[in-house]
């Protein structure tokens, strides 16, 4: 709503200064409508609409046609492909409609230092030896780009208060940027300025759009007031950025993004204000250490952590929705993740944190797609709360190759939907708990160790159950399986049941009774 008042009242300020609205003619000596007739002073001294400045044009040239031209009526500054000018002086004018001042070879010094608004854009761009721009008076533009000046060292932009979109790229000698009277912009791009060390906007309040990408010297920014974005965020490359921190920022909007990656050396990011969002991507920051999000709710996105080696710790306190999904991976330092109260999310990956041991996800209670892979020091999996997963095409369950997993607990699942096959493998399980799960298709468990407590005791619906593990199954586990399903009302018919390990007699005559209710059920030693 604000970014669509700021643009009528540029409406409103464009109808305002380029009106013909001089003084009330004066009627002609002979009494005749003369040339002073005409209402308003004459249009020459008005000036005219666009003034250009191209080609082979002096200084002395230019000096001449703002002279003669520039007024109240001037619109349009057009300075394209000049080959002398050096310097171009238009302290006169004071309201604009558009502004291009593009490829020009040798100048070096741009000064408005009067004017107050663009109305449509302004275009600096592609000026070689450009070293300064003054804009010191403007407060409104619609649309601003300066860009591709490879000696800009300077611009004066201290007034600049409201703005439809500002975008600074490439100007490679740019160091520091100050916009810290900005309150509102509809975009705000600052790319690849390879000299820029630090920029203020400590006022602005809002922007739809915000984009800090390829900045080799970027060391510090302040959005110290900003608390809406409309849309996305990315920051992104920017090697030697040590800390991301926005204070205030309690809205993203909920279909959008928060893209963080390969600023190689970040250390921190705190978005503790930020209630709810769209995705969050946090990705080949080589030296983070600390992410916290403590105020998050719901996301309606998905959440990816991706090797960022030097992160220790996950923790989102209070995040409840998760509605896109969690998907955390190659963190090789990580060693915990912890979002005790989400409830219910997507996809659910934990794949490939080399030393990982803790695990807390306490609250969850659905998923569609549930992965916990390669974590090589992950000791036990506990989802207490954990009732459904209901999978979608291409879904799976697995959980596999985590090595020294001993313990796997889903005491509440009840149902596993639309999902071909629950995977099971790891090299020393010992323990399975699955007591309330009634319907699955198949199940797989694969182990290297004896496998001394297994509870299906309320499976009802199912193809396929495969035990069939290298390292067995103990002989008390085979009666607890076997005792449980015999067990099942009504009884169960058209399944598939392979175990391997030393049965009881009790559980052979047992699963015997099974196959004669129309099971296949082999127990191999």
């Amino acid at each position: 709503m604000k970014t669509i008042c700021i643009r009528f009242f540029l409406i409103a300020l464009a109808i305002t200064a380029f009106s013909c609205s001089g003084e009330d003619g004066v009627d002609g000596i002979d009494g005749i409508d003369g040339v002073n007739g005409i209402d308003g002073v004459d249009s020459v001294d008005n000036g005219l609409g666009t003034l250009i400045f191209s080609g082979e044009i002096t200084n002395e040239d230019a000096v001449k046609i703002i002279e003669e031209g520039s007024g109240k009526n001037t619109h349009t500054i057009l300075v394209s492909n000049t080959k002398n000018l050096t310097v171009l002086d238009l302290s006169e004018i004071s309201n604009l409609a558009i502004l291009e001042v593009t490829d020009n070879e040798k100048l070096e010094n741009l000064t408005l230092s009067n004017l107050e608004s663009i109305v449509e854009k302004g275009t600096i761009s592609n000026n070689e030896a450009l070293t300064s721009i003054n804009l010191e008076n403007l407060t409104t533009v619609n649309s601003l780009s300066i860009e591709d000046n490879i000696a800009l060292g300077s611009i004066n932009l201290n007034n600049l208060s409201n703005a439809g979109g500002v975008g600074f790229s490439r100007n490679f000698a740019l160091e520091n940027l100050n916009l810290a009277s900005l309150t509102q912009a509809a975009s705000f791009i600052i790319r690849q300025n390879e000299s820029l060390t630090n920029f203020d906007v400590s006022l602005l309040e809002s922007v739809e759009f915000l984009s800090i990408e390829g900045n080799e010297n970027l060391f510090s920014f302040n959005f110290s007031s900003l608390s809406i974005i409309q849309r996305n965020l990315r920051v992104l490359d920017n090697p030697i950025l040590l800390n991301i921190t926005f204070p205030l920022l309690t809205t993203l909007s909920d279909s959008n993004t928060i893209t963080i990656e390969d600023n190689t050396n970040l250390e921190t990011i705190e978005l503790n204000t930020l209630i709810e969002i769209g995705n969050i991507t946090v990705r080949r920051n080589e030296n983070l250490t600390r992410f916290t999000m403590d105020g998050l709710e719901k996301t309606t996105g998905r959440i990816s952590i991706f090797q960022n080696p030097e992160l220790t710790s996950i923790v989102f306190p209070n995040i409840v929705s998760g509605d896109g999904g969690v998907n955390i991976g190659l963190n090789n330092s990580l060693l915990s993740v912890e979002m005790p109260k989400l409830v219910s999310c997507s996809t659910f990956s934990i794949s490939r944190n080399e030393m990982l041991t803790n695990l807390d996800f306490s609250a969850l209670q659905s998923a569609s797609f549930f992965s916990i892979t390669q974590n090589p020091t992950l000791e036990e999996i506990s989802f207490p709360q954990l009732t459904s997963i209901e999978g979608r095409s291409n879904d799976r369950f697995e959980i596999s190759f985590n090595n020294v997993i001993k313990n796997i607990s889903f005491p509440n699942l009840e149902t596993v939907n639309n999902i071909p096959t629950i995977n099971i493998r790891e090299n020393l399980l010992e323990t399975v708990n699955f007591a309330k799960l009634t319907t699955f298709s198949i199940f797989n468990i694969d182990s290297d160790t004896l496998l001394t407590s297994v509870d299906f005791s309320s499976a009802q619906n199912f193809n396929s159950l495969q035990l069939d593990s290298r390292g067995k199954l103990s002989t008390e586990a085979i009666d607890q399986v076997i005792t449980a399903l015999l067990n099942i009302t009504p009884a169960i018919t058209g399944t598939a049941i392979f175990i391997r390990g030393n049965a009881s007699a009790q559980a052979l005559t047992d699963a015997e009774t099974l196959r004669t209710n129309g099971n296949a059920v082999n127990i191999r030693s």
